[in-house]
C-alpha cells in the first residue's frame, strides 16, 4: 500500500484480522458472518481510497453517493485493484444527486453563504450566483445552467449544453459543445468563453472525482473518467484503469 499512512495500514491489518475471525464454520464450508462482512468493507475501505480532506467537500459527496450505490447494489464497485485498460461497471447518477455534485465541484459552501464571485475583465464586471448553477440530463445531453447578473441584463441563466455519449452511440470522454452560450448577447460576447470554461471545468470535476473514489489500479492510483452516458435523467460515469502506457512509471 504505497503513499497510505502507518495510521491507514494498522487500520486495515486490523479490519482485516477480525474479518477472519468472524469467520463461521458450518459443515466444514466458510460462512460469512455480520461483523465479517462489516470488518471485510471496512479493510478495503482503507485499503482501497485515501483519506478525504475534510475541506474537499466534492469528495465527500462522492464517497457518500458511492456508499449508498455499494449498500443497495452490493458488487457494483471493483472489491480491489482494477488491472491495466479494464472498466468497470457505469456509475449512475440521478439529476437531483447530480445536482448536488456539481453545487460542490463550484465552490458552493454552506447555506450561511452567499456564494457569489464577481468575474471581472477590462472594466466589466460578472456577478456569478454559484449557488443557483442547475444541470439537466437528457438523452445524449448535458446541460449545465449558470445565474449570473450585470447592470443591463439584471439576473439571468445561460445555458452551456454538452453533447456527450448516448446508449444507442458511445463516445467514451469525447464531449462537444457550442462555440456560444445560450444567453443574453450582451453576456455571452464578453463572458461565453469564460462561461464554458467554469462549466466544463466543474462537470469534469465530478465525473473525475467519482471515478476517483471509485477504486484505484494495480498501481494503487485512483481510477480514470473512460465514458460519460446521458440516457434519460441520469448519467452513467464509466470508470477505467489507465493503460500500461498511461501509468507513471517508479
Amino acid at each position: 500500500m504505497r503513499g497510505d499512512s502507518a495510521i491507514d495500514q494498522q487500520a486495515s491489518r486490523v479490519a482485516r484480522r477480525r474479518a477472519r475471525a468472524a469467520l463461521l464454520t458450518t459443515n466444514d464450508s466458510p460462512v460469512v458472518g455480520t461483523e465479517a462482512i462489516a470488518a471485510s468493507t471496512a479493510a478495503l475501505q482503507t485499503r482501497r481510497r485515501k483519506p478525504i480532506n475534510p475541506k474537499d467537500r466534492l469528495a465527500r459527496k462522492c464517497a457518500q453517493l458511492l456508499a449508498q450505490l455499494e449498500k443497495h447494489c452490493p458488487g457494483l464497485l471493483p472489491s480491489g485493484p482494477v488491472p491495466a485498460g479494464e472498466i468497470v461497471e457505469p456509475i449512475e447518477v440521478g439529476n437531483d444527486d447530480l445536482q448536488e455534485l456539481l453545487l460542490a465541484a463550484v465552490g458552493v459552501a454552506d447555506k450561511r453563504r452567499r456564494n457569489q464571485v464577481v468575474w471581472e475583465q477590462s472594466g466589466s464586471e460578472l456577478l456569478v450566483h454559484l449557488r443557483a448553477t442547475r444541470v439537466q440530463v437528457v438523452p445524449g445531453l448535458v446541460i449545465v445552467g449558470m445565474m449570473v447578473e450585470t447592470n443591463e441584463t439584471g439576473r439571468v441563466e445561460v445555458a452551456i449544453p454538452f453533447a456527450v455519449g448516448r446508449r444507442d452511440r458511445l463516445a467514451g470522454m469525447v464531449v462537444t459543445t457550442e462555440s456560444r452560450p445560450r444567453g443574453p448577447a450582451v453576456i455571452v460576447d464578453r463572458w461565453g468563453d469564460a462561461l464554458i470554461a467554469a462549466a466544463w471545468e466543474a462537470l469534469l470535476r465530478v465525473v473525475g472525482t467519482l471515478t476517483a473514489r471509485a477504486g484505484v489500479d494495480e498501481l494503487g492510483n485512483p481510477l480514470l473518467p473512460g465514458a460519460v452516458v446521458a440516457d434519460g435523467n441520469r448519467l452513467a460515469v464509466v470508470a477505467q484503469a489507465a493503460h500500461k502506457f498511461e501509468q507513471p512509471t517508479r
